[in-house]
């Protein structure tokens, strides 16, 4: 019999999950915006909350950062004991805490990252990376997780702490996506004369540049080591540009 999963949050990542899900389980998902015939079509069923929770193995949290704590007070309403929740936000320290906090003693928690999306992975997700950082779960379950993802979905797994999660991000995604939100202040857009670094960070803008302030602003103040790395950025960023600024007088007298 195949295991029964639920989504809570059905927009772009919700559904995003679903598509990858639904060959392999039966998922149920649900959202504050009734998507009944869009979970049919690609293979899932629409219900209210407290019917999924309360029916469903495997319960996976898609929703934004600050939404997560109301979420989980809404779900220890109805959960099961046994029930395993997992998040997939893109810091790890916050949601595992707060699903530590607030859930019932009797659930199983999983803290997950895929480093991935909608857009990185329209044409596919083998060979791209997923974080796993376990909170209360068996080790038993856990291998069972680790398996599907490596041998089943065909990607590239790696366990660790919450902490060390985020520390990593923030040498990684908070610089790139500070970056990418610059170049869409900046408005860049595709230049006749471009050069091949220029067309990286284009690339990079088209990642990442139409991600939601919401998320932008989760990934740079939910993790509690991104505020070190943006000073860090600042302070280069003021030191080259006095740098430059007192050799302009130099350089004017050739133009």
């Amino acid at each position: 019999m195949r295991k029964k999963i639920g989504i809570i949050g059905f927009g772009p990542f919700g559904q995003f999950i679903l598509q990858h899900l639904s060959p392999y389980f039966n998922v149920r998902v649900t959202s504050k915006t009734k998507r009944i015939e869009l979970a049919e079509k690609m293979g899932g069923e629409f219900v209210d909350l407290p019917t999924l929770v309360n029916s469903t193995d495997i319960i996976i949290i898609s929703v934004a950062i600050p939404v997560i704590p109301q979420i989980l007070e809404d779900v220890k309403k109805y959960i099961r004991p046994g029930t395993l929740v997992i998040d997939v936000a893109s810091v790890k320290i916050y949601p595992t805490n707060v699903m530590r906090k607030l859930l019932p003693k009797d659930v199983k928690i999983l803290g997950t990252h895929p480093l991935f999306g909608p857009q990185s992975g329209k044409n596919g997700i083998e060979g791209l990376k997923i974080v796993l950082t376990p909170v209360e779960i068996e080790e038993k379950t856990l291998y069972h997780i680790e398996d599907f993802l490596k041998n089943t979905l065909k990607l590239k797994v790696f366990t660790m702490s919450p902490e060390e999660h985020d520390k990593a991000m923030s040498r990684t995604q908070v610089i790139t996506q500070f970056i990418a939100r610059i170049l869409k202040d900046l408005k860049v857009s595709e230049e006749k004369l471009s050069l091949p670094s220029y067309e990286l960070l284009l690339k990079l803008y088209n990642m990442l540049g139409e991600d939601s302030d919401t998320l932008f602003e989760s990934i740079q103040l939910y993790n509690p080591y991104a505020g070190p790395i943006r000073t860090k950025l600042k302070d280069i960023c003021l030191d080259l540009w006095e740098k430059l600024k007192e050799k302009e007088d130099v350089y004017k007298k050739f133009s």
